[in-house]
């Protein structure tokens, strides 16, 4: 269950109260949320279940502490992911297994979970990374979870962070991953280069879907996508 400080932010992004239920977030005290991750924390949070882990033990939660989390290295993170978890894709529960293995429908990778549970243009198909390397780890190109999607004649964007451009390495992650998925044969592979949002500040998906209409967010960013090169 969610707090009222909870809610509030999850209404700030624009994501509904049926959409939370589905997808068991809820608020968790900083002991609970220490047993989840497995470290110390400063602070609870709130927690978010991926879909299709619920059969396993434990499941697969990301958790959003109040107070930052910061390692021995002193580098900050907001949401964290269970101590020798790994990486998963966060595919919305809405999706079942032939939507994933035989739909077109065009697909946006982007980073987070609250981004991929927008769905603004229902058209289109919400994944979420938990950050903008996380579709690999070590030893992988990409992780097991893109295994399970028919790629084939499916158009693909990757929409990270309008800060894209002032930092190389993310650059880089977002051209790695371009580069893994066009090896599954994607249809074509579009990178936006608008940066997401006109505004000045840093913005993700769900500041601009929470700012833009869905006919917005068409003509701006999908509409003016970097293709690196059609495929037949």
């Amino acid at each position: 269950m969610l707090n009222a400080r909870h809610i509030q932010d999850f209404c700030a992004s624009g994501i509904s109260d049926e959409t939370i239920r589905l997808h068991k977030i809820q608020s968790l005290d900083r002991p609970e949320a220490e047993r989840i991750l497995g470290f110390k924390l400063k602070s609870g949070g709130w927690g978010i279940e991926y879909p299709g882990t619920n059969g396993s033990r434990p499941a697969f939660v990301r958790i959003k502490p109040h107070i930052p989390f910061t390692d021995e290295n002193g580098r900050p993170a907001k949401y964290l992911t269970p101590k020798g978890a790994g990486n998963q894709l966060f595919i919305p529960a809405i999706y079942t297994e032939p939507d994933l293995r035989f739909s077109k429908a065009p697909i946006i990778i982007t980073e987070g979970e609250k981004k991929a549970l927008l769905r603004i243009f229902q058209a289109l198909s919400y994944w979420g990374l938990a950050g903008v390397w996380c579709f690999k780890e070590k030893g992988k190109a990409l992780i097991d979870d893109f295994k399970r999607i028919g790629w084939k004649d499916r158009d693909v964007y990757i929409i990270y962070d309008n800060d894209l451009t002032s930092k190389p390495e993310v650059q880089k992650a977002e051209h790695e991953l371009a580069l893994q998925l066009d090896k599954l044969e994607v249809g074509r592979l579009p990178l936006p280069t608008a940066n997401r949002s006109p505004m000045a500040e840093k913005n993700g998906l769900d500041d601009y879907l929470v700012a833009h209409s869905a006919e917005t967010f068409v003509e701006q960013i999908l509409d003016h996508a970097l293709i690196l090169g059609p495929r037949s």
